[in-house]
C-alpha cells in the first residue's frame, strides 16, 4: 500500500559461511513504500516493437509492449492510477477511436496477456539453478510461472508517418478522451510497406535489368571489400569503377542481372539489388551473458541486438555466393551478390527472412519471402 512503513522478520536454517551464523538466525527489514507513484514507468517495460527510433515499420505489424512484471495495472492501481497509451502521428492524422480499440488504449487486465517467465530475477535465476544442480525432486503440479506481461495495441497506422507513442497515467475512472500525465514515451516511423510480404512482393514484381561488365571487374570489386562491409560511398565507388553507374538514391526498386564475358557466351556474376527500405534490420532484445569481472563467472541479463529480418540464399537456389560475395551497402537497402563461376543456366533464390523466435514475450515463426526468384539462363542481349 502507498505510503507505508513495513517490517518483515526472516527466520532461517542453516549455516552462514560469512559468521558461522546456525539455524534459528532471525533478521528483521524495515522499508517504506512511496506515497507517490512512479514518475516513470520505464523501470517496468522490457522492451516494445516497433523499438525506440525504428524506421520503416510494417504498418501492420503487432504493436507490443512487454512488461517486465505481471502487477504493472495493480501497482497503479494502488494508487488509484490507471495507464493509458496514446500515439501522436506527426501528420496529424492520430488514431480515432471505435468500438473495438479505443483510443487512448487502455492498459487494463482484461488487455494484459500473460508472457511466461523467460527471464527471472537473480536470485529465482539463482534458486532454479540450485534445484536442478543438485537434482532436487519438487512436489508435483500443474502449473507455470508468470514473470513478464504484454500488451498488444491493434492500432492501424498510416504508411510514411512519424509517431508517438505515449503512456498516460490518468485517475481510475476518467473520461475516454481524458489527457494524463506522461510516464513513458517511445518514438517510431512507418515506411512504404504493410508487411513484410508486401516489401517482398514489390522487389519480386520488379523487370529483372541485365548490364554487361568488363571480365573480371565484379570479382575485383569483391577483392576489394574482402569481407568487410562497405562504408561511405565506397561501394557506389567500386561500382562505377567496374563499369556499372549505380544511383545514390534508386526512385523505385530494381533488380539487375551483371554479366561477363570472355568466352563464346556471356557468363552471370553477379546481382545488384536495391530496395526502398533496409533489407537487414535488428531491434534491441534481452540477452543472457557471462559475466567474468567478479571472483567467479555469473550469468546475466543486459539489452542486446537480435537481427529480425536478413537476407539469405533459397532452399531451391541452385547457383552458389562466392566468398565475401555477399556485400551490403551503408543503409542496408542495397546489397550486391558476387556469384562464383559457372552459374549459367542455374536458378539464383534469394529471400527476405524474419528468424523464429521462441521468447515467450514474443513469439513469432520463421517467415520467408522470395525476393530474386529466376534462372541465369542468358543475358537480355543474346539472340
Amino acid at each position: 500500500m502507498p505510503g507505508q512503513l513495513y517490517k518483515v522478520t526472516a527466520t532461517w536454517t542453516g549455516l552462514r559461511q560469512s559468521d558461522n551464523a546456525r539455524a534459528g538466525k532471525t533478521q528483521t527489514f524495515w522499508f517504506s513504500s512511496d506515497a507517490t507513484p512512479p514518475a516513470r514507468l520505464d523501470p517496468w517495460v522490457l522492451m516494445t516493437t516497433p523499438s525506440d527510433g525504428e524506421a520503416h515499420a510494417f504498418r501492420l505489424d503487432p504493436i507490443r509492449i512487454v512488461f517486465n512484471t505481471h502487477n504493472v495495472n495493480r501497482l497503479f492501481a494502488a494508487y488509484g492510477k490507471e495507464l493509458r497509451v496514446r500515439f501522436t502521428a506527426s501528420s496529424a492524422n492520430h488514431p480515432k477511436p471505435t468500438a473495438a480499440v479505443p483510443h487512448p488504449f487502455p492498459i487494463v487486465a482484461a488487455k494484459i496477456q500473460a508472457a511466461g517467465a523467460g527471464i527471472l530475477s537473480p536470485w529465482e535465476d539463482a534458486l532454479q539453478q540450485a534445484v536442478i544442480d543438485d537434482n532436487l525432486v519438487c512436489i508435483p503440479l500443474d502449473g507455470t510461472r508468470t514473470r513478464q506481461s504484454v500488451v498488444d495495441i491493434p492500432i492501424l497506422l498510416d504508411p510514411y508517418t512519424d509517431y508517438h507513442l505515449d503512456v498516460e497515467m490518468v485517475d481510475q475512472g476518467a473520461p475516454d478522451d481524458a489527457v494524463g500525465t506522461r510516464i513513458y514515451r517511445r518514438g517510431f516511423s512507418t515506411g512504404a510497406y504493410d508487411s513484410l510480404s508486401h516489401f517482398a512482393s514489390d522487389l519480386q514484381s520488379r523487370k529483372i535489368r541485365h548490364r554487361a561488365l568488363d571480365p573480371g571487374k565484379l570479382d575485383a570489386v569483391r577483392t576489394f571489400f574482402n569481407g568487410r562491409q562497405p562504408q561511405g560511398s565506397e561501394l557506389d565507388d567500386q561500382l562505377r569503377l567496374a563499369g556499372f553507374e549505380a544511383p545514390d538514391r534508386p526512385l523505385a526498386p530494381r533488380i539487375a542481372v551483371l554479366w561477363e564475358q570472355s568466352g563464346p557466351t556471356p557468363q552471370p556474376v553477379g546481382v545488384l539489388v536495391d530496395a526502398l527500405e533496409p533489407l537487414w534490420r535488428t531491434r534491441p532484445h534481452p540477452e543472457q551473458v557471462t559475466d567474468a569481472s567478479g571472483p567467479s563467472t555469473a550469468q546475466r541479463w543486459v539489452m542486446g541486438t537480435r537481427t529480425w529480418l536478413d537476407v539469405e540464399l533459397g532452399a531451391t537456389s541452385a547457383a552458389a555466393i562466392a566468398a565475401g560475395g555477399l556485400i551490403r551497402a551503408p543503409g542496408d537497402q542495397r546489397v550486391l551478390v558476387v556469384l562464383t563461376p559457372g552459374n549459367r543456366g542455374k536458378r539464383l533464390s534469394l529471400e527476405l527472412v524474419q528468424p523464429a523466435s521462441t521468447d515467450a514475450y514474443m513469439p513469432f515463426p520463421e517467415e520467408r519471402h522470395a525476393i530474386v526468384d529466376l534462372t541465369l539462363d542468358k543475358a537480355a542481349w543474346e539472340e
